[in-house]
């Protein structure tokens, strides 16, 4: 998990059965937004479809916009590592638009192949604390582009470099969650 997860959740499970449980909610989420979306989910839902009593779940996740950061953060994370390992040691332009190329429609795939990441990716954009977490991850994916590319740019263009990357990562995101053709 990222470092903006915690923040949201009343409680990390630390021993096994605890993260079984918490694992089981999440799941159980997961397969509530496949079959209604995230504006439908309830926490009773959850509770009833995880099997645990309603007073577990509230345990970890004190509202529905907890639960679907964490699904988010999962989503992130995902994305970051594929960014990073992309663009570690990358020494010419062409690598550079190559691995962003390849991270790029491998983050589309993802949106294809994992209809239920579209929609939990319209709920954090519904909620407006969401919505800026989702910004602050898309300005830490624009600083790992922006760090493998700016040896290729004078340094009197890093400014507009970083904010291109920023603004790349962000429409990207948008871009992958429109319905395909």
């Amino acid at each position: 998990m990222t470092m903006s997860t915690p923040l949201t959740l009343r409680k990390v499970p630390t021993q096994e059965r605890a993260k079984l449980r918490f694992e089981a909610i999440l799941s159980a989420a997961t397969d509530l937004i496949a079959q209604g979306g995230s504006d439908h989910l309830k926490m009773s839902d959850v509770a009833s479809a995880a099997g645990v009593p309603i007073g577990s779940l509230y345990q970890y996740f004190p509202d529905k916009a907890a639960i679907l950061l964490t699904l988010a953060d999962r989503i992130m994370d995902r994305v970051r590592i594929g960014l990073t390992d992309a663009m570690v040691g990358v020494e010419t332009l062409a690598e550079a638009e190559e691995a962003l190329g390849v991270t790029l429609k491998a983050y589309y795939q993802m949106f294809l192949e994992e209809p239920v990441a579209r929609d939990i990716w319209f709920g954090v954009q519904a909620n407006k604390t969401l919505h800026e977490l989702d910004m602050e991850d898309s300005r830490a994916n624009g600083e790992i582009a922006f760090r493998a590319l700016r040896k290729f740019a004078p340094r009197k263009n890093w400014k507009n470099l970083e904010a291109t990357c920023f603004l790349i990562m962000q429409l990207s995101g948008m871009a992958c969650v429109l319905p395909s053709p």
